[in-house]
């Protein structure tokens, strides 16, 4: 059966920068412990959410296609390279929280609770609004309009 992550971004007023050529999204382990070359994620939106790594356990530079699938929800469909590494990575860590930020941005840091194989992440804001903020860079990850 192919995964399809779900969750929502948590209810905050967010900017996000236009994509450039450092743009990325990048997916990290979330750790109970502290980690030598790591932080602690506690911010409004994520108190207390754990500690990361310094480097990002996947970085995504360009996306296969970002769409709006509701009125709140875009559809992310990854290159087939990233989508067997988001697999291998969401494999080690089913269990546990992957934290995704977009430009250094915490979106969202769902439990991992199978590995996801189908290439695909929704991610869901809290209202259109945020929607119309999101979207446009996500869709110049994948060089759309």
């Amino acid at each position: 059966m192919r995964s399809l992550i779900m969750v929502l971004v948590i209810g905050f007023c967010f900017t996000v920068q236009a994509a450039d050529k450092t743009s990325r999204l990048d997916f990290h382990i979330v750790h109970n412990e502290p980690l030598k070359a790591g932080r602690l994620v506690d911010t409004k939106e994520f108190p207390k959410l754990g500690y990361i790594a310094t480097n990002p356990d996947l970085s995504i530079k360009h996306l296969k296609a970002a769409s709006k699938a509701k009125a709140t929800t875009a559809l992310l469909t990854l290159h087939e390279r990233d989508a067997k590494a988001l697999a291998a990575l969401t494999a080690r860590c089913v269990g546990r929280r992957l934290l995704l930020t977009l430009n250094g941005r915490p979106l969202m840091a769902p439990t991992v609770r199978e590995p996801i194989r189908a290439g695909q992440l929704a991610i869901s804001t809290r209202d259109e609004k945020q929607m119309k903020q999101l979207l446009p860079v996500l869709r110049k990850l994948a060089n759309e309009r």
